[in-house]
């Protein structure tokens, strides 16, 4: 599988790549660097936050996109079929 993953500049950098290579899956990991100032982005992993991981799955480059906020406990998903699916945040219940 063909696996997009944003951390979107923070906590998750490395992480969750190096986990789904463990799990055989190709990655591409955009925005993988630390950046207190988050490049001047909203690191929400919303769809107005996250257009390039949108369009990169829904144009087949990639199955899934995985995308990450600043301190990694949101997640954003993406697929092919669905386009962006609704972020999971565990603060919520």
């Amino acid at each position: 599988m063909r696996v997009l993953v944003d951390p979107l500049l923070d906590a998750s950098v490395s992480h969750m790549g190096r986990i789904l290579r463990g799990l055989g899956m190709d990655v591409v990991e955009a925005h993988n660097y630390y950046d207190d100032r988050f490049d001047g982005r909203n690191t929400n992993p919303e769809p107005d936050n996250v257009p390039d991981a949108i369009q990169q799955v829904t144009g087949s480059a990639y199955e899934v996109a995985v995308t990450h906020d600043c301190d990694a406990d949101r997640i954003g998903a993406v697929d092919p079929r669905h386009g962006y699916l609704k972020r999971y945040n565990n603060n919520r219940n």
